[in-house]
This record gives C-alpha cells, structure tokens and sequence, in this order.
C-alpha cells in the first residue's frame, strides 16, 4: 500500500464498538436537548419586549437600594429640599427613563441572539438576579 492512501491503517487504533455506540446515543440526546432548547427560546420571542422590560425592572427592584445609598451619601451635606427633590427626580423621573429607554435596546439585542442560547440566557439572567436578592436580602 502507498503511504497517505485512504485505506493505510494506522495500527491497532480502532474505536470500541460501545464507543461508537455510546457516541450515537450522545448525539441523539444532544439533538433532543438542542431541539428543545430551540424551541424553548422560539416560544418566548414573541414575549421579549415585556422580558426585557421584566430583567431591566428586576435589576432596578435589586440594584435600586444600592444606587439610593450612594446617591444619599452624596447629597449628604446637602439642603433638605435639594435632597428631596433629587430623589424625586431620580426615583420617578429616572428609573421610568431607564426602564422606558432601555428596555427596547435590550429586547432588540435579545432578538439577535438564537433561539436555543435566548432561553439559556433568559433563564440565567433570571436565576442570576433572583440569588442576588436573596443573598442580599432583598428578596
């Protein structure tokens, strides 16, 4: 046999034959597994303005404490009508911004994203800001 012809045989290296079988059996769980987690994240596209507008609301609900405090400290030295009035204006006025501003940026980058790795992410990012608050007791 010529060297580097298809049919050279490269030793005593062949796989098992429960290998290749078990290999089988992966590849067809995987498919099942890819399968519906494309159609998991299919399901949820149509709802994706009102997650996103849900994981932004959430991370403020989370994270809105920990803004207040700085913003206290701060305006700490500050007249109590100067203080108030910041407040107000970045309790109401700011967190309905974001939440109105950024909501639709998220949800369109969301959209790029395929199916079977949206609804990992959605699911994470869920979980992710749930034990957040939990740990933080804000929950």
């Amino acid at each position: 046999m010529l060297a580097g012809s298809p049919k050279e045989s490269t030793g005593n290296r062949e796989e098992p034959v429960f290998f290749a079988e078990s290999n089988i059996i992966t590849l067809f769980f995987m498919n099942i597994l890819i399968e519906f987690l494309a159609n998991s994240g299919q399901f949820i596209r149509p709802w994706l303005s009102e997650i996103s507008t849900a994981m932004i609301a959430c991370l403020l609900v989370v994270f809105g404490a920990d803004i207040n405090r700085i913003l206290r400290r701060q305006l700490s030295g500050a007249n109590f009508i100067i203080r108030t009035l910041v407040f107000i204006l970045v309790n109401a006025f700011g967190y309905g911004f974001l939440i109105i501003a950024v909501s639709p940026w998220l949800a369109n980058q969301l959209s790029h994203i395929p199916s079977q790795w949206l609804i990992c992410l959605v699911v994470t990012t869920f979980i992710f800001v749930g034990t957040w608050a939990q740990r933080n007791r804000q929950a």
